[in-house]
């Protein structure tokens, strides 16, 4: 199960790295996509490689279209719910609006063509009553997914989603003393009537995978809380364009091209 990938987002992959580097930038980006040339030795494409520098064209188009596209001041309804005008004031788990957290959708759908957006919550299992929930500060809040993260997926017959897994990358936390501070990835499994997380611990360097039962809720929603955000509209069920689907790679050639001149 942790294993299984969807064949397109094995296909992908590599191009998503790639896409979401050349989004990010920073000297990671010329380690991986500065390329030596005929005849070149080592100790010259090092010394190269120092010097080299990029100006990021990727993400300057992003910016650029996202700063439009944000310019003006959104509209959205006053007379609300109570409890969408409380998740519209905090939409993330770090208490960010919507606003803020449909800037960075808009943003990293433009890197990625399409992105995974989680609703979520953290409130007790024992809480019963509002007043319960208030009490114990338990709130609903979005997350997205990126989709190198998005292992395998399914969908019902009316095109909506039967369940998915994706896997989470977090640091073992606690006491100094005690933790280690490691980072670690579980698995997250989605379906329409609950959640629930797989564990991976090492034992004598074989992996050893669990289910953690304390992680199971069950959400009665009948639906997966899990939904596809494009950069265009398709209809294609697994991936869309991004906006720097070719600038990313013109992006690259560019650098090369400074490279070599430099030389």
């Amino acid at each position: 199960l942790v294993k299984r990938r969807h064949p397109d987002y094995v296909a992908k992959h590599e191009h998503w790295e790639f896409m979401e580097l050349s989004y990010v930038g920073g000297r990671d980006w010329i380690d991986s996509n500065i390329f030596t040339y005929h005849k070149e030795g080592k100790k010259e494409f090092a010394k190269r490689k120092e010097r080299a520098y990029r100006f990021p064209h990727s993400r300057e188009v992003i910016s650029l279209v996202n700063k439009y596209v944000f310019k003006g001041s959104i509209e959205r309804k006053k007379e609300l719910p109570e409890h969408i005008s409380d998740f519209w004031g905090a939409a993330t788990l770090l208490k960010r609006p919507i606003e803020d957290l449909m800037n960075t959708i808009s943003a990293w759908t433009s890197a990625f063509g399409r992105i995974w957006v989680v609703v979520d919550n953290n409130i007790p299992s024992d809480v019963v009553t509002e007043a319960d929930r208030k009490k114990s500060k338990g709130r609903t809040y979005a997350y997205f997914l990126k989709p190198q993260d998005v292992y395998d997926f399914e969908y019902d017959e009316d095109g909506e989603l039967e369940w998915m897994v994706n896997v989470e990358f977090y640091r073992e936390s606690g006491s100094p003393l005690e933790s280690s501070g490691a980072i670690k990835q579980r698995y997250r499994i989605w379906t329409k009537e609950f959640t629930c997380v797989i564990t991976e611990d090492k034992t004598s360097g074989e992996k050893i995978y669990k289910l953690d039962e304390s992680s199971i809720k069950e959400t009665d929603l009948g639906l997966v809380p899990v939904f596809p955000a494009d950069h265009i509209t398709t209809d294609d069920l697994y991936s869309a364009n991004a906006l720097i689907e070719d600038v990313a790679y013109l992006d690259r050639a560019v650098a090369n091209y400074l490279s070599n001149l430099d030389v």
